[in-house]
């Protein structure tokens, strides 16, 4: 699971334990952008990000973006999910190949992060 240590807002303390709980049944769209640096091997294959809920994984899959591999930026997933009362949401990230080293990376400026909404 990808660790988010800091809330900016959690009006309905519905975030817990790096898992989003879903307070009502309706549609949630749901954003995570999860920023990887460290060097990375040139047998690294590919990557894989996941928000996985109680009724579906929802995969974003991405390789070596230039012939330097030692940063592989930032990926982001955007779904639209439907979930009922009390089912939940998390963040995974798989690595293929290389060293599988990463660091994921955040500052004051947020480059790595979980968002989650209701929208209808």
């Amino acid at each position: 699971a990808v660790p988010f240590d800091t809330e900016v807002f959690d009006t309905g303390a519905d975030y817990a334990s790096n898992t989003f709980t879903a307070p009502s049944t309706g549609k949630y769209l749901l954003i995570v952008a999860v920023s990887f640096e460290e060097m990375v091997d040139t047998t690294f294959v590919s990557g894989q990000l996941h928000i996985i809920t109680s009724n579906r994984t929802y995969s974003s899959y991405f390789g070596p973006q230039r012939n330097v591999v030692n940063d592989l930026g930032q990926h982001q997933l955007v779904v639209i999910a439907d979930m009922d009362a009390s089912d939940t949401a998390s963040i995974t990230t798989v690595i293929a190949g290389g060293t599988k080293v990463l660091d994921v990376y955040g500052t004051t400026a947020p480059l790595t992060y979980f968002m989650g909404a209701l929208l209808a």
